[in-house]
C-alpha cells in the first residue's frame, strides 16, 4: 500500500475512535444526570414515604395508649395514621436525604 494511502486509513480510524470514545463519554454522562435528577430522587421519596408511614402508624398506636380516647384506639387497630403525622415524618426524611 502507498504510504499516503496508510496515513489517510490510520487517520480516519484514529477519529472514528475519538469520536466511539466521545459518543460513550456523552452516554455515561447523561446516565448519571438521569441517574442523579430522575431515578435517585424517586427511590428516595419512596423509601421516604414507607418510612414516614409507618413512623405515623406507631406514633398514632402511642397517641392511643396515652390518651386511651377511643377514636385514637380504634384508628390504631386498623393502622390508620394522622396526615400531619405522616407529613412531617415524610418531609424529615426528605430532609436528611438531601432532597
Amino acid at each position: 500500500m502507498d504510504p499516503d494511502t496508510e496515513k489517510l486509513l490510520e487517520e480516519f480510524f484514529m477519529s472514528k475512535k475519538k469520536y466511539i470514545g466521545i459518543i460513550i463519554l456523552a452516554v455515561m454522562i447523561l446516565g448519571f444526570v438521569f441517574y442523579w435528577y430522575e431515578f435517585r430522587p424517586s427511590q428516595i421519596k419512596k423509601e421516604c414515604f414507607i418510612m414516614a408511614r409507618e413512623e405515623a402508624i406507631e406514633l398514632l398506636k402511642t397517641k392511643a395508649e396515652l390518651s386511651g380516647e377511643s377514636f385514637y384506639e380504634d384508628a390504631a387497630e386498623k393502622d390508620l395514621y394522622l396526615k400531619d403525622d405522616l407529613d412531617f415524618r415524610y418531609k424529615n426524611c426528605l430532609r436528611e436525604k438531601g432532597l
